[in-house]
């Protein structure tokens, strides 16, 4: 027994040597060449590819793709993918070669950016007025001349009504530390707030901020913005920590 463990263990490194061994070849013997070596280009751009062998290694077809679309090869083995119909942001050109009977696959990352200047906008400040600088907002609201504020950190996170003239909190309700507070919105008599990775909103009576109930978004990790319009709350939430992807959660208001 003991040697049949020993002979699998030892099957089980050559097996695993292998692989990255030939992981380094791939990329030792052949890469992909984007026309002009570009790291980016424009939405609008219809961009050229080939492969190229390193060690001068025989190449008997390529197959190429981009983010899993294949597209077809010429008989130079040289490639070209329209990027007008794609998303904007990295994106991944992939090739599988053919060579000698094997089979070996490299990929190179490439950017696609908008092909539209982005619109600058001027600003010009109309009023100031004097607010709380320890509060470290998350989520705000007027409703006539009356600010409701949600304000975060661990252990201070609070919902306040604020009068924004003067800075003066009218009214401080303070959340249990195991809660930090993100974004709010009101919809008719009701005040609903976010909490950042607790998955747990919380409804409010908008007159006295009594806590009146709880809804949970279990499905995403995290709350971060709150708002709404025609009745309906849209809270936005991240997907996964650390990246760009955003869900929008719809639920009717009641």
């Amino acid at each position: 027994m003991k040697y049949t463990t020993y002979f699998a263990s030892l099957l089980l490194v050559i097996y695993c040597s292998s692989c990255g061994t030939k992981n380094q070849n791939q990329n030792t013997l052949f890469s992909i060449e984007i026309q002009g070596n570009k790291k980016a280009v424009s939405n609008i751009d219809t961009v050229k590819f080939s492969v190229k062998s390193k060690k001068g290694n025989s190449i008997d077809s390529v197959t190429y793709s981009v983010n899993g679309e294949k597209t077809i090869a010429n008989e130079a083995f040289q490639g070209s993918f329209d990027f007008s119909n794609t998303t904007l942001g990295d994106k991944v050109i992939s090739a599988e070669i053919k060579s000698g009977g094997e089979s070996y696959r490299v990929s190179k990352s490439i950017t696609v950016l908008s092909s539209k200047a982005p619109i600058v906008y001027d600003y010009k400040i109309l009023e100031t007025y004097p607010h709380d600088i320890n509060a470290y907002t998350q989520g705000l609201e007027f409703v006539g001349d009356v600010l409701y504020e949600s304000t975060g950190q661990y252990g201070e996170s609070t919902l306040r009504k604020t009068d924004y003239k003067t800075g003066r909190v009218e009214k401080n309700i303070a959340l249990d530390g195991q809660y930090f507070a993100e974004g709010l919105t009101i919809v008719k008599d009701k005040l609903y707030q976010l909490t950042w990775r607790e998955s747990m909103g919380f409804i409010y009576n908008l007159e006295t901020l009594e806590k009146t109930g709880t809804f949970a978004y279990n499905k995403s990790k995290q709350g971060w913005g709150l708002c709404n319009a025609e009745w309906f709350t849209r809270v936005m939430v991240q997907v996964k920590f650390g990246n760009s992807t955003r869900r929008l959660l719809q639920k009717k208001a009641t």
